[in-house]
């Protein structure tokens, strides 16, 4: 088991995520992505343990080395035989390549920026917040907490 930073006690408050693919997108559902994880209600009374900073590459590297989990970019990918998932990496939109998005098989947690991070080896040796987790991944960690 993990150190757990003084976690606290919060009420919840109310409060839903909704994606509808029958409605027109609004810029919040225009992130709505199964892979975002389920719709999510939390209810007015029910308690949870929240940590009071986010969680680090480091804490995150101590899950990954006692349990051996594989986050869902490091996992390989059913549709290409020999490729990992990877994850989507922001880059400046141009006129000739207009995405503000790109998949890059190298990106996870480990190189958020992908193949194209200069400092690759400085993970995970970092006090920054973990980034480049699916919603599935973070739930495999709190579980182990």
């Amino acid at each position: 088991m993990p150190l757990i930073r003084s976690p606290i006690v919060a009420m919840s408050a109310l409060a839903m995520a909704a994606c509808n693919a029958q409605e027109p997108q609004t810029t919040a559902q225009a992130f709505c992505q199964p892979e975002n994880g389920p719709v999510l209600m939390a209810v007015p009374g029910e308690s949870f343990l929240i940590h009071r900073t986010e969680v680090t590459q480091v804490q995150f590297a101590r899950f990954i080395e006692a349990t051996g989990y594989a986050t869902v970019a490091e996992r390989p990918d059913p549709n290409f035989p020999g490729e990992i998932l990877g994850s989507a990496v922001f880059q400046h939109p141009t006129l000739t390549h207009p995405n503000w998005w790109r998949l890059d098989r190298e990106a996870s947690w480990r190189r958020p920026r992908g193949g194209d991070q200069q400092d690759a080896g400085a993970l995970p040796h970092s006090d920054t917040p973990v980034v480049q987790i699916a919603y599935g991944d973070a739930q495999a960690y709190a579980d182990w907490l």
